[in-house]
Formats: structure tokens, C-alpha cells, sequence
């Protein structure tokens, strides 16, 4: 993970406080992001409800690591997903279509 970014996940509120399971997975979902595309990682990273953590905790763990596998094989579908979808958080049917658009894309 680059070094802003670092101090950026490690400055967010809600992990100062000590992170719960689900936002441990986010923000290990967050540098597997970071791992494809550093630039994707930082704008996730200063959504205001990523940094206010007010998110629904699964929805986001489990989303986040869904837009890490399609950003590692189609880096232009994660910015759109990532711009379209994460502007107001992630919903339960979005980390779903997450789900969906990863099966689909691995019957290559």
C-alpha cells in the first residue's frame, strides 16, 4: 500500500477506535484495491462515508473485496463501478451485483 494511503487508513476514525471484524476487511478489501490501482484505492479511501464510517459493515467488507477482484481484471470497469456505484456507499444489492459481474467475468 503507498505510504498516503497508509496514513490516510490509518487516520480514519473508525479504526483509530479499534476496527471490528468487517472493517478490517474493508480496509484489507481497500489495499488489495490499492495493489491494481493506487489512485482508485485513495478515492475509495476519501469518500466521506468511508471516512466517517457510516457504512453498513458487511456490505462494504464484502464489497470492497469484490471491487478488488474485478478492478484486478478489468481495472476500467472498477473506476466505473467505483465512481457510478460508491459515491453514496455500498448496498446489500450492489455487493451483489459485485458478486454477479466477478462470475460472470471469470466464465471468460
Amino acid at each position: 500500500m503507498d505510504i498516503e494511503l497508509a496514513k490516510l487508513a490509518v487516520s480514519i476514525p473508525w479504526y483509530v477506535d479499534g476496527a471490528t471484524y468487517y472493517e478490517a476487511i474493508a480496509l484489507r478489501g481497500l489495499g488489495n484495491i490499492a495493489a491494481t490501482d493506487v489512485d482508485l484505492a485513495r478515492l475509495i479511501a476519501g469518500l466521506s462515508w468511508f471516512a466517517d464510517g457510516s457504512f453498513e459493515e458487511w456490505n462494504v467488507a464484502i464489497g470492497l473485496r469484490l471491487l478488488a477482484d474485478t478492478a484486478s481484471t478489468d481495472i476500467e470497469l472498477g473506476w466505473t463501478i467505483a465512481r457510478q456505484w460508491l459515491a453514496d456507499g455500498i448496498s446489500f444489492s450492489e455487493a451483489s451485483s459485485l458478486e454477479s459481474l466477478n462470475e460472470l467475468a471469470s466464465r471468460d
